[in-house]
This record gives C-alpha cells, sequence and structure tokens, in this order.
C-alpha cells in the first residue's frame, strides 16, 4: 500500500469538495426563494395600492358594457316584437320589456342593497415609503441574507470544532 503520510486522501478533498457544492448550492436556493418572497409581497403591495383604482374601474366597465349589450340587443328584439306582433300577440313587446327591465334591474338592486357593485379590493395600511424597488436589494433581504450568513459561519465553525475533536 501508498505510504499513509499526513496529507489529505483524494475521499476527503473529494468530500471537501462536495461539501462546498453544497453549500454553494443551498445558498443559492434560499437567496433564489428569498427573492421570491420579497418580490410576491412587493407585487401585492403594487397591486393593492397602486392599481386599485384601475381593477375597480375595469369592473364598473365591465359591468356596464355587459347592461348596454344586452339592452342594445333587448331593445332590437323589442322594436321587433312591437313592428311584427298583431292580434292577440299585440301585448308580446310590452311583456318582453317588462321581463327584460326586471331581469336587468333585479341584479342591480341586490348588487345596491349589498353594496357590491364594484369589485373593492382588501386595503392594507402599508405606508407608501415601504415599496421595495425590483432593482435595488430591499433592506429586509440584506437582514435576512447577513443573519443566515452569520449562522452558517457560526455552524461551521461548530462543525469544524467537532471534527476536530473527532479527529
Amino acid at each position: 500500500s501508498g505510504g499513509s503520510g499526513g496529507g489529505a486522501s483524494s475521499c476527503d478533498v473529494e468530500r471537501g469538495n462536495g461539501e462546498d457544492l453544497l453549500e454553494r448550492v443551498e445558498g443559492a436556493v434560499s437567496r433564489l426563494s428569498n427573492f421570491v418572497v420579497e418580490h410576491q409581497e412587493s407585487f401585492k403591495r403594487v397591486w393593492g395600492k397602486e392599481c386599485r383604482m384601475m381593477i375597480q374601474a375595469a369592473t364598473c366597465f365591465l359591468w356596464v358594457s355587459c347592461v348596454l349589450a344586452i339592452g342594445i340587443t333587448a331593445g332590437m328584439f323589442w322594436l321587433f316584437l312591437q313592428n311584427h306582433m298583431e292580434g292577440q300577440h299585440r301585448t308580446a313587446s310590452t311583456h318582453f320589456a317588462v321581463c327584460t327591465l326586471c331581469g336587468l334591474l333585479a341584479p342591480a338592486a341586490y348588487a345596491l342593497a349589498v353594496g357590491n357593485l364594484c369589485c373593492k379590493v382588501p386595503e392594507e395600511n402599508i405606508p407608501a415609503e415601504a415599496f421595495e424597488d425590483c432593482i435595488e436589494e430591499p433592506l429586509s433581504l440584506v437582514a435576512l441574507r447577513a443573519a443566515s450568513e452569520a449562522s452558517a459561519h457560526a455552524s461551521s465553525a461548530a462543525g469544524g470544532a467537532l471534527d476536530a475533536f473527532a479527529g
């Protein structure tokens, strides 16, 4: 057998490289997950504060466009009934108009009674200066990274002490 000198064997070197690679991969995954969490929260704040008015306007315009489309179509059909129904069916256009108006007014009355005609986005009390830019690294992420690096150094120092004690 080859001499077993004081040098490190190839298995120890490979294990050291593997542990180093594992630490780097874990660090990258941790940074990526922190990045995703931070930016999801930032997106939620932007969506809730800055886009609230646009969301409410779009919802209201959607309702208005639906009501107008139904109203125009119903008006054209009512005009057809008014012009073409004779004899005992002469009142069909009036019945159709009453049923259509009831069908349009019932949901509107319900929405006004409940107060949810337009979509209400829950408001959060987040100060405007709390917005974190996507380009600059958020302060909370810097603090979290510093804390994780400090704990990693402490655990690696403790692991090194245990390895020296075991070896």
